[in-house]
């Protein structure tokens, strides 16, 4: 993405300030949080710090600190704000997208609407920052951006007693916002960015996309179409026998034979072993998914090995997850998933979420995580060893 030509203020807020500036369960600064492998402080340019004492001029967008949002949803709120005397605030409907960015609920609702830090000042308008968010932006005019928005029925084991399954139903929009505080919302900040790229772009440049795509694969066959719409990078190797499908690939990636990729982001350097499988997944430069691991609607920071099964989860920067290990995503019987934040136990919205294992962690053949744990970085966890033949 290039240099935004409209100015960035970060400002700290008091939900910023809940997990003090670091990325809950990874550590890493705010700024360093990954978005589709890009860092949070790429996706706002080159911003000004908000100090205590600044006046800010317009136009320029202000920012909470643990605030993402896509290029199309920067667009949308100045063009909402432009002709406007005074700020306006990112507002989402609360049964839209806007519902499906905040897991642990803990943005401001008003009026049917969820609040986001995330404002823009018109030119020819001055806003004077003191300690906390200035009256002049918590009383700013509330706009939402208008969006498309599409459904998604994942089918997943029922949470409830009994047999049969349940449909998990995700919502995604052609722009998005989200905090990425805590590692939860972090996992769900990069699946509805998954979504803004396949969504943000016009109706008549995707119907383009796709006529291209059907003629390069000179078929209707869904499958083939699928395989043709994949940007790949330079030096790409994959194997004849792989499945690559609607995904994004960086420079030099190597995917083995009998391995199946489908709406996935991958870094520079990743290695995509036999007959491993990734779907909607984000994977760093230089990871590794070795030889028949499963990766579903995860992070995968650079340098991680995956080589068991793993979905709805974040596995940090050098990681090592081995063969046989697993993160389990829902707990039986139906109880809701919590997860430890700042404030103690919160639940998560929807009844699925998978673990959080911390950078350079080694978790061992055979182990079994439940969901919404979340492994220290630098932890090493093996099977007991009376579970395992030491002789």
């Amino acid at each position: 993405m290039g240099q935004r030509r409209t100015a960035s203020v970060v400002l700290p807020t008091p939900r910023s300030a809940w997990t003090d500036g670091t990325v809950y369960g990874l550590g890493d600064p705010l700024d360093d949080a990954l978005i589709l492998n890009r860092p949070l402080s790429d996706w706002r340019g080159a911003p000004a710090l908000g100090e205590p004492g600044t006046e800010v001029r317009g136009p320029v967008f202000v920012w909470g600190a643990d605030v993402w949002a896509s290029p199309g949803m920067l667009a949308g709120l100045e063009a909402a704000g432009a002709d406007r005397p005074t700020p306006v605030r990112l507002v989402r409907a609360a049964d839209g997208p806007g519902a499906t960015a905040d897991p642990l609920g803990r943005l401001p609702r008003r009026d049917g609407k969820i609040l986001f830090d995330l404002w823009y000042v018109p030119q020819g308008c001055t806003v004077s920052l003191g300690d906390g968010v200035p009256a002049a932006l918590e009383e700013a005019e509330p706009v939402d951006v208008e969006t498309k928005v599409h459904e998604m029925d994942v089918a997943a084991d029922s949470v409830s007693s009994g047999s049969g399954t349940d449909t998990m139903k995700l919502k995604f929009g052609s722009v998005a916002a989200a905090p990425v505080a805590h590692w939860v919302e972090l996992q769900r900040a990069n699946l509805l960015a998954l979504g803004t790229q396949a969504l943000e772009r016009g109706p008549v440049v995707g119907v383009a996309a796709l006529v291209w795509a059907v003629m390069k694969a000179v078929s209707l066959n869904p499958f083939r179409v699928a395989a043709k719409v994949t940007s790949k990078g330079r030096k790409c190797l994959i194997h004849p026998s792989a499945v690559v499908e609607a995904c994004v690939l960086g420079d030099e990636v190597k995917v083995d034979a009998g391995a199946i990729l489908r709406g996935c982001v991958l870094g520079n350097g990743v290695k995509v072993g036999p007959h491993a499988f990734g779907e909607f997944s984000i994977l760093g430069d230089h990871a590794e998914l070795q030889k028949k691991a499963i990766c579903t609607v995860s992070v995968v920071y650079p340098g991680a090995r995956v080589g068991g099964t793993t979905q709805l989860s974040v596995i940090g920067r050098d990681a090592r997850f081995k063969l046989g290990a697993y993160t389990t995503d829902m707990n039986p019987g139906g109880s809701p998933v919590r997860v430890m934040t700042p404030g103690g136990l919160m639940p998560v919205d929807f009844g699925y979420l998978g673990s959080c294992i911390g950078h350079g962690a080694f978790v061992g053949s055979g182990i079994w995580i439940a969901p919404g744990r979340a492994i220290e970085a630098g932890r090493m966890i093996l099977r007991d060893a009376s579970q395992m033949v030491m002789k």
